[in-house]
């Protein structure tokens, strides 16, 4: 490895660092590490299992996989049995993110070399471009498994390509990818990819590309299958019932084809143009392997709605494991492009062909930059002038579950739609309003919202609620959002319930509930109400501020 690239590896590590910083925040003199709500939710099956209670979000409630990245929840099991308190657990699980991503880097260099014909240009701007890529950094140091995943396929590519230049048959793509089918059922989009470009490939071998491929799957959904019916009683996570069915699928697939040309419009032009121009040449089956990854990734995207984040800007979660496929492609275009316009300025002139060099270098710069210029808080983010995305709401959802304990005992039922962090770190029982843990509500309708904004109605997994069986049929002691959703409704609901302040946030508490804490609850929403009084007289210039009293509102 030159040294360019042991600083690039060192600059990257810099990085990962500071953002892994910049996600943390203090409460009460001390630092919390929390990972991103959805990566919470599946630490809290972890540390229910590491404890003894079972792959269940509840302690001795119904069993529902409430997850979808079986492999990547075990491996957050691991974590909680180390002697680390639960404010500083996600660190060493966000560390090790870091570490699969520098694994993805490692490998994102031996494609480039392999299909440049070992072009330092090629490997270098190829790492630059995945190490610093913001949602791939993102998702993979906030928790998520997009990072394992992104270090499997890629990898198994290159061992995939790597047996094809030398015109061997090689089982590890299978066994990594099968692995990867363990950490998350739709990794069979990238598996069946490489599976058919193995039979196109290599024809010899296409008995072995076949029946590793079948063992692969037989064994990585089979595996899942048996072991969910007999432990959830389902076929399928929970989280599929919740997303896929109960929704029209034309409206489903319309809002991912929207959200994936929003996506394809915020990339440079040029950015794409260098992405296809490997493509343009013959003999090009490496790169065409890297462009189907991608393909087939994107039409997975699009055929589950896209994403709930894609205000963000970027590649979503689905489509980043993947993304450094395409930033392959375009550092070998990059590469291929400078090759022949040194090759060509070298006979007239030695400083010519010095100058498109360094003229290079500061393009293949520009490509970074660009590539995470989608949004300006992308930039600023990026830059690390903005915390990362879901920074504040994880400080917030922490100071909240610290709230809910105070305020409830051990036995208090709290409903909310924020179902990672609050549970997590409140330690109470929960009930997820919006199913992607309750089995009703994930095998109920989906709410259409009509309107003339058909792209923004789907928002894939929170458009299942029924509040007559969670508020009415239930009854939580305590309720973490405005429920309110009609006038029948919402009179239904207060007739039982009343409204305070905890901290900012107006919770709802069952009246009469022997597990709340009354006066602690009283206590907090007192001193909410003189906080925002004050605030208003601030800003209003001592004009007194009348507040409704608890139960009016």
């Amino acid at each position: 490895m030159t040294a360019a690239h042991w600083a690039l590896l060192i600059l990257a590590c810099v990085y990962y660092a500071a953002f892994i910083l910049r996600t943390s925040f203090v409460i009460d003199g001390v630092r919390h590490f929390c990972l991103f709500d959805d990566a919470m939710i599946s630490m809290r099956y972890a540390g229910n299992l590491a404890h003894g209670y079972g792959l269940v979000w509840n302690p001795g409630g119904e069993r529902v996989e409430g997850f979808t990245n079986p492999l990547w929840t075990l491996y957050l099991a691991l974590f909680h049995l180390l002697p680390i308190s639960p404010q500083t657990l996600s660190l060493p699980v966000q560390v090790s993110g870091a570490m699969f991503l520098l694994g993805t880097l490692l490998y994102v260099k031996r494609i480039a070399l392999l299909l440049s014909r070992r072009s330092q240009l090629a490997a270098f701007t190829a790492v630059a471009l995945t190490a610093f890529y913001l949602p791939l950094v993102n998702w993979s140091l906030q928790g998520m498994e997009v990072s394992l995943l992104a270090l499997l396929v890629t990898a198994a590519g290159y061992h995939l390509l790597a047996s094809l230049s030398r015109g061997e048959f090689s089982a590890l793509p299978y066994l990594l990818l099968g692995t990867a089918l363990l950490v998350r059922l739709d990794a069979m989009v990238p598996l069946l990819t490489m599976l058919l470009f193995g039979l196109l490939a290599q024809r010899r071998h296409r008995r072995s590309h076949l029946l590793l491929g079948i063992i692969a799957l037989a064994l990585g959904l089979g595996s899942q299958t048996v072991f969910r019916v007999l432990y959830y009683g389902d076929l399928l996570p929970n989280t599929y019932y919740l997303k896929l069915t109960g929704y029209p699928a034309s409206l489903r697939v319309l809002r991912g084809l929207y959200y994936y040309w929003v996506f394809i419009v915020r990339l440079p032009w040029w950015l794409l143009l260098l992405a296809v121009f490997p493509l343009l040449r013959p003999r090009t089956r490496g790169a065409a392997l890297l462009a189907a990854l991608f393909c087939a990734q994107s039409a997975y995207s699009i055929y589950v709605g896209a994403d709930i984040w894609e205000w963000w800007g970027g590649s979503n979660r689905y489509l980043s494991i993947t993304m450094p496929a395409f930033l392959l492609l375009v550092a070998l275009g990059l590469a291929r492009l400078s090759a022949w316009a040194v090759a060509g300025l070298e006979s007239r002139a030695r400083w010519m062909s010095v100058a498109a060099t360094g003229l290079t270098a500061a393009l293949a710069l520009l490509c970074v930059v660009a590539a995470n210029s989608f949004t300006r808080d992308s930039r600023q983010q990026w830059l690390l002038r903005q915390p990362p995305l879901h920074q504040m709401d994880n400080a917030h959802n922490v100071r909240t579950a610290r709230l809910s304990r105070e305020v409830t005992t051990d036995q208090a039922l709290i409903a909310l739609s924020w179902a990672g962090a609050i549970p997590y770190f409140s330690g109470r029982p929960s009930h997820d309003l919006l199913g992607k843990c309750d089995r009703r509500i994930a095998h109920e309708p989906a709410h259409v919202i009509t309107g003339w904004n058909v792209m923004d109605s789907f928002v894939p997994g929170h458009l299942k609620w029924d509040f007559d069986y969670s508020i009415l049929q239930l009854q939580p002691d305590l309720v973490l959002r405005d429920i309110s959703r009609g006038p029948k409704q919402k009179a239904a609901f207060l007739q039982r319930y009343r409204s305070f302040y905890l901290g900012e946030q107006l919770v709802y508490a069952r009246l009469g509930s022997p597990r709340i804490r009354w006066e602690a609850l009283r206590r907090l929403d007192a001193a909410e109400k003189q906080r925002q009084r004050k605030a208003w007289e601030r800003s209003a210039g001592g004009r007194p501020l009348t507040l409704l009293g608890a139960g009016q509102r």
